[in-house]
């Protein structure tokens, strides 16, 4: 039973050991796509309200995201956009290949303020729920 294959704990990991799951069934295609389209998919999709609300009310613990370990490296499966969101708090310059494309200097520029004012909260992720295990 599959079922049975599923580890249910929580780790606390560093938000920059987490990587986008780029075959997302979410995508536009559903298909596996690069680590730049995704990021550009999830950008052009304007998560400026939700990488507000993470910086004005922190990352909320309840809010469990899923991840599979595969060769000691963790994928999100569910939660690309909230990762993403706090990628961007951490690290703005994570977006920049996308300034003026996708997103406007002034939106970079408010990300980048906004990652200034609450950097040290977004170091890591709570709660992540790990799926199979190595």
């Amino acid at each position: 039973m599959i079922k049975d294959t599923w580890k249910k704990n929580y780790e606390q990991i560093p938000v920059e050991n987490l990587g986008l799951d780029i075959k997302n069934p979410r995508t536009d295609t559903g298909e596996s796509i690069t680590y730049e389209e995704l990021i550009e998919e999830l950008l052009s999709e304007n998560i400026m309200d939700l990488i507000e609300s993470i910086s004005v009310k922190g990352y909320a613990a309840v809010s469990v995201l899923m991840a599979i370990k595969e060769s000691g490296k963790y994928t999100v499966v569910d939660g690309n956009r909230r990762v993403l969101a706090v990628k961007i708090l951490h690290n703005p310059a994570v977006i920049k290949a996308f300034v003026p494309r996708i997103i406007s200097n002034s939106e970079y520029e408010k990300y980048r303020t906004l990652s200034q004012n609450k950097k040290d909260e977004f170091v890591t992720v709570s709660r992540i729920g790990t799926g199979l295990t190595d």
